[in-house]
């Protein structure tokens, strides 16, 4: 054997001294052993070492299942009896509010595992980590996935509810309350051949829809359409349930509501009159009045008797009084309405707006300077919501209708400015400002600038107003929207930092933040801080934003509040979800607003998450491009030798904050990392800057982790920038999820000199639990240590070699664990060549000029290695120096390549019994009869479909189960034969014919009374005689056995 100890044992050493400081008892500390093979698990007295790994022969529901059951449980079963004491089962992607429960049998081979309840229509990723069988051997993190049932949303009540009739047309609000919380960004509804008008709809909390609604008439039916509502997981409204035809259908009935007054000129109560300017007054209606009846008697205070004035109407909802000459200055008016009904007979209903069912005002020549007398909200109040729409001011008198416009100042000295829309007697002013103001603010108007028609200025000392300017405050911010956002003020601040603790009750919509998030929409309250200082180019300081608890997703946007706003896409600094408890995030960023939005995948926020704001110097060394670790770092140790490596020794938590992009999923992420269905995901991330002094060297970067490493999988890069999203960054090495069995994980390079930087990052969303060791060295390369140094062979021709590499550089995959490697190198002269060793040795082929693996053996003795690469390739040739070869033997194979033409066969997926596709994701097995094709689905179903193809498949389920389906199927003419793959007692039938001669289904135990060891079965094979089948074995203890049953 040639097998140098490799000076990065010292990182080892270094880890295993880390280690001990977290782990007193030192029975958990790392060793740094090259040959980390098949010799890890501890001998067993008296019988051969169990050294297989335990393997996972089985998940319910199975890896790619949809339609899965809300309250399914989880089921995995092992080949082996397992440590019941170790290990874990993660759900990531919908890791709140499960609250999981495990069991296990009593063998120790199946685990169960029950949550409180999967959320509806999402992709559940699921993942076994930190377990071993009973000899101790690990199991390699096992990750699969499903879908849950979506269970859509329907309309559980409304108001008016679905066939109410006879209702007034009043009505000006309609309700809506879905069965769960909703996507309250998406939707809209609207009358059906518009014989109605929605003036606008609002959230009152996630399942709950006000439209606001105007021009019902009476005796008429409407329908209310609703569109494109969704819940938070995608599933679109089911209109069937409740409503029936997806759409609200209600119907007006007689008119025998009394007409109102909605304005008049002069208007109730006004005061200086001019009776100069008078001569008629206008009352409006809120409906179609009877213009055949009806008068008005005015009364004028000190004068005789009510004078009768006739009606004149405009229109059917304005009617006017000729009064020119009646109006006596100086009195007070009181103009009864006699008589009045609507077009259904209905009498006048008095009270609203008129309080008596007289309209009374008073007359002058503008002696009494003009006042506000009345607003809304009110002078001085305090508990104004943010939700409020319109603000309205009444004066005493008509004012000067040409200024409309109104400045709203808040206490922060922010102002915005709003136009209205005057009464018709000048005396009220309405001013829309829906969604402008801000809780927690306190707002002034200054009126003083009105004037009233003879250009008299307000009384501001008047009493009500008291300063000529309306003053009202906002109530304290909740979180809710952009303009309810919670401030300083909501926050506890100790030495400069500010602490916001959110409640369940905290936010009731979704509003559109983390648009990043792939799954559920949540529930989301937003944070407004606001910076002053200059980021840290301008010598100031850095925000850092930490998230914690519930599993929280952290939103953040500069200058801009709404997240579905056109500048949101360009204001977004970090978008970072999937969370488990933590999430940290510095920002190097100037003066400005920053809106922190905060989720959390449910229908409410959990109770206790906590969010910190403070203003920093600087980022921790590591967690930025701006102080990458070093060789000047703490946590480094220099080479003790020359040819030793450096090592950085991390701690727990060593970096804790996601800063290679705005998200993961982009340009910056990990590009190795891909094994979630959302796209490549990681967390938390650190730097390193590596000196790589010589240009020819080669530069050794080795990775290790130790401790609970199965739950804190790690990713590795290797970049020539340090910041990944650079135009000319190129990543020059990568792999993702090391956990302490890869140990340790190398990166190799050859290139020029200068600086390397080594990115780590953890390969879920929550921190570096586990100590994790970085060594780097440069290693000078001899003859055959590399590619580039390989030592030319030939041909066509058996190569005597003697393997004396002392490296191991950019090993292949089937390379033996520790070995040191002798690079050989050769030109092809055909397409196909094939390399085989005079013993039995590994044998790995690479192109030289990509480093692309193009082939890799275990025995290349037993079984030649062929690579398929066009003839003038340079390939390279990569053997055990240990192995003993004393001969290569190159063949170059003329090789056409494979003849015919591919054909699709354009076979559709098959429906199931809802008439839904079904996917065809679990497909164990396929086999195919002269004339059908059949594909085992899972071990449950089967489809089918003629060869010929131009179909769509059939899918047959209603007579198989899992105690006839499994892992294998054989055709037989037309006839098609499966095997059972769960352990059976002895006796019972494993192979079954499913389909006979005649191409019928059928279901018949093939091999009844056969005496079978109680072990899973996964494969069969027919030799045209006989059939023959194997055991699935895990361990070597116990031989796989294999048996010929004849057909």
């Amino acid at each position: 054997m040639h097998e140098r100890p490799l000076p990065t044992s010292r990182l080892a050493l270094a880890l295993a001294a880390a280690a001990a400081l977290v782990a007193c008892d030192g029975s958990e500390g790392p060793v740094f052993d090259e040959d980390a093979g098949t010799d890890a698990g501890p001998a067993l007295d008296g019988g051969p070492s169990d050294v297989v790994a335990p393997r996972v022969v089985g998940t319910s529901p199975a890896d790619g299942e949809e339609d899965v059951a809300l309250d399914a449980t989880v089921v995995v079963t092992f080949d082996e009896p397992m440590d019941t004491g170790r290990g874990e089962v993660r759900f990531p992607t919908v890791a709140r509010a499960l609250a999981p429960s495990a069991s296990w049998n009593a063998e120790g081979t199946e685990l169960r595992v029950s949550v409180a309840g999967w959320p509806e229509g999402a992709t559940v990723s699921a993942a076994l980590e930190g377990f071993a069988d009973l000899a101790g051997n690990p199991l390699r993190v096992y990750r699969w996935s499903f879908t849950t049932a979506a269970v859509p949303p329907i309309v559980a009540s409304s108001s008016p509810a679905e066939g109410d009739a006879g209702l007034s047309a009043r009505i000006d609000t309609i309700e809506l309350v879905f069965s769960e919380p909703m996507d309250n960004t998406a939707g809209s509804v609207a009358f059906a051949d518009d014989v109605a008008t929605v003036d606008g709809i609002a959230w009152v909390d996630g399942a709950t829809l006000r439209v606001d609604v105007s021009g019902l008439a009476y005796e008429t039916s409407y329908t209310l359409t609703l569109d494109g509502f969704v819940d938070r997981t995608g599933n679109p409204l089911d209109g069937e349930p409740t409503l029936g035809d997806g759409a609200l259908d209600f119907a007006t009935g007689v008119d025998e509501d009394g007409p109102r007054v909605t304005d008049a000129d002069p208007s109730e109560g006004q005061l200086d009159v001019d009776t100069a300017r008078v001569e008629t007054i206008t009352v409006l209606f809120d409906e179609d009045m009877d213009t055949s009846v009806g008068a008005g008697e005015l009364s004028i205070d000190g004068e005789d008797g009510p004078v009768a004035l006739p009606a004149s109407w405009a229109d059917a909802r304005e009617v006017r009084f000729d009064v020119a000459g009646r109006l006596l200055t100086g009195r007070e008016h009181h103009l009864a309405l006699v008589g009045f009904t609507d077009v259904a007979g209905n009498a006048l209903d008095g009270e609203p707006f008129l309080g008596d069912g007289a309209l009374d005002f008073e007359t002058g020549r503008d002696f009494i300077v003009p006042f506000v007398g009345f607003s809304d909200p009110l002078e001085g109040a305090d508990d104004v919501s943010f939700r409020r729409d319109e603000v309205r001011i009444v004066f005493n008198e008509a004012m000067d209708t040409s200024r409309t416009e109104l400045t709203f100042e808040d206490d922060l000295g922010a102002s915005f400015s709003a136009s209205g829309v005057w009464s018709l007697a000048g005396t009220t002013l309405t001013v829309p400002v829906a969604g402008q103001l801000a809780s927690g603010r306190s707002y002034t108007v200054d009126l003083t600038a009105f004037r009233d028609l003879g250009g008299a200025a307000l009384d501001a000392a008047h009493p009500y107003l008291g300063d000529g300017a309306l003053d009202f405050a906002l109530g304290a911010p909740t979180g809710e929207r952009c303009n309810d956002a919670l401030t300083l003020d909501q926050a506890v601040v100790e030495d400069g930092v500010a602490t916001w603790t959110l409640s369940a009750d905290q936010a009731q919509t979704y509003d559109g933040s983390t648009p990043c998030d792939v799954g559920e929409r949540s529930t989301d309250a937003v944070i407004r801080y606001t910076k002053t200082s200059e980021g840290s180019a301008g010598g100031g300081t850095l925000l850092h934003v930490v998230v914690q608890g519930g599993g929280a997703n952290l939103d953040v946007y500069q200058d801009v509040c709404d997240p579905l706003s056109i500048a949101a896409e360009t204001a977004q600094l970090k978008c970072l979800w999937f969370g488990d408890d933590e999430w940290d995030a510095y920002l190097d960023v100037g003066p400005g607003d920053y809106y922190l939005w905060i989720s959390d995948g449910g229908a409410t926020l959990d109770d206790g998450v906590v969010v910190t704001v403070e203003e920093v110097d600087a980022a921790p060394e590591g967690e930025t491009c701006a102080d990458p670790w070093d060789a000047t770092s703490p946590n480094y140790t220099p080479p003790a030798a020359p040819g030793d490596p450096g090592i950085w020794v991390f701690a727990e938590e060593a970096f804790r904050s996601f800063d290679r992009d705005v998200t993961w999923g982009g340009e910056g992420t990990m590009p190795c990392d891909a094994d979630y269905s959302g796209g490549p995901i990681h967390g938390p991330d650190g730097v390193i800057e590596v000196q790589k002094s010589s240009g020819s060297s080669i530069l050794q970067i080795d990775v290790q982790v130790t401790g609970n490493a199965s739950a804190d999988e790690l990713n590795v890069e290797l970049l020539d920038r340090c910041d990944p999203l650079a135009p000319d960054a190129r990543s020059l090495a990568c792999e993702a999820n090391i956990e302490e069995n890869d140990n340790p994980t190398q990166l190799f390079h050859e290139g020029p000199a200068g600086s390397y930087y080594v990115w780590l990052a953890t390969a879920r969303t929550n921190g570096v639990n586990d100590i994790t060791g970085v060594a780097a060295r440069e290693i000078e390369p001899g003859p055959g240590d590399t590619c580039t140094t390989a030592i030319p062979i030939g041909v066509d021709a058996t190569n005597a070699v003697t393997p004396a590499g002392t490296e191991r550089l950019f090993a292949p995959s089937c390379a033996p664990a520790g070995e040191s490697l002798t690079w050989y190198r050769f030109t092809t002269t055909e397409a196909l060549s094939r390399v085989s060793t005079d013993v039995a040795a590994a044998v790995g082929l690479v192109d030289a000029a990509s480093g692309a693996e193009r082939g890799c053996g275990e025995d290349a003795l037993a079984q030649e290695v062929a690579a398929f690469v066009p003839a003038g390739t340079e390939l390279c040739v990569a053997v055990p120096s240990g192995a003993g070869i004393g001969a290569i033997t190159v063949e170059a194979v003329p090789y056409q390549g494979v003849g015919g033409t591919l054909t699709p066969l354009s076979i559709d997926r098959p429906f199931d019994a809802g008439g839904s596709e079904d996917s065809i994701t679990s497909d164990y097995w396929m086999a195919v009869t002269p004339t059908t094709l059949y594909m085992g689905l899972g071990t449950n179903d089967v489809m089918r479909a003629p060869k010929v193809g131009s179909v769509r498949a059939e899918l047959v389920s209603d007579m198989l189960g899992d105690d006839q389906l499994g892992h294998d199927g054989v055709a037989i003419g037309e006839a098609i034969f499966v095997l059972d793959e769960d352990d059976r007692p002895a006796g019972e039938p494993r192979i079954h014919r499913i389909v006979n001669g005649a191409g019928t289904f059928g279901i018949t135990a093939w091999d009844a009374g056969s005496s079978y060891v109680e072990e899973d079965m996964d494969a069969m094979g027919f030799d045209g005689t006989d059939f023959v089948v194997a055991t699935d074995i895990g361990s070597s203890s116990d031989p796989t056995v294999f048996y010929a049953v004849d057909p």
